[in-house]
């Protein structure tokens, strides 16, 4: 037998163009309208930084009105309103105002010591006396030692003070209540708690 070759591989051939005139034309036409398209970007945005730097110039201007117009103002008000220590100002004026105030407060709002002894007269109960008596704060802290020989007297005594209109708005305060063998000794204060 003679032998064969067989050829498995195809011949070369030179490969054909499978773009015809066509796209070539739609290649042109869609890169034109690419760089219309940037030439058109390119010029908007040539316009905004043109209207921007035209709205940036007249807020110049408007700022240097608006300053002359504040310098103005400002010469016809006292020059401490404008220093660096007017908060410190303001606060001596507002502490001073206050303490002023706090005053007025204590001076209009005294309770004459001639009112709370009335009431404490009002409420004799018998069995329990007073030692010491102190009125502080204008009338608005009254300390009342003394002694009873029955602690049920101190209790009556206790309410019929809390009854008294004067002592309405007092907080009661028992210091001390200490027992001997005849009587009890105590301390009690009241504190008027409203301004």
């Amino acid at each position: 037998m003679l032998p064969q070759e067989i050829n498995l591989y195809k011949t070369f051939e030179k490969p054909r163009s499978t773009l015809p005139f066509s796209a070539w034309r739609m290649l042109l036409i869609s890169g034109s309208i690419v760089i219309l398209l940037l030439l058109m970007t390119y010029l908007i945005t040539a316009w905004q930084v043109n209207f921007l730097k035209t709205q940036l110039h007249s807020l110049v201007k408007d700022e240097k009105k608006l300053q002359q117009q504040f310098l103005t103002q400002k010469n016809q008000y006292p020059s401490f309103f404008f220093s660096k220590d007017t908060a410190h100002f303001i606060d001596t004026l507002q502490k001073g105002n206050d303490s002023k105030e706090k005053i007025f407060r204590l001076l209009s709002n005294t309770i004459p010591f001639n009112k709370v002894l009335m009431a404490l007269s009002n409420t004799i109960t018998p069995s329990v006396w007073l030692t010491h008596i102190s009125i502080d704060k204008s009338g608005h802290k009254v300390m009342l030692t003394g002694k009873a020989t029955v602690i049920t007297s101190l209790q009556i005594f206790l309410n019929q003070l809390l009854k008294e209109k004067i002592f309405h708005s007092f907080s009661m305060q028992i210091n001390s209540i200490t027992n001997t063998k005849d009587s009890s000794i105590f301390q009690i204060t009241f504190e008027d708690k409203t301004p």
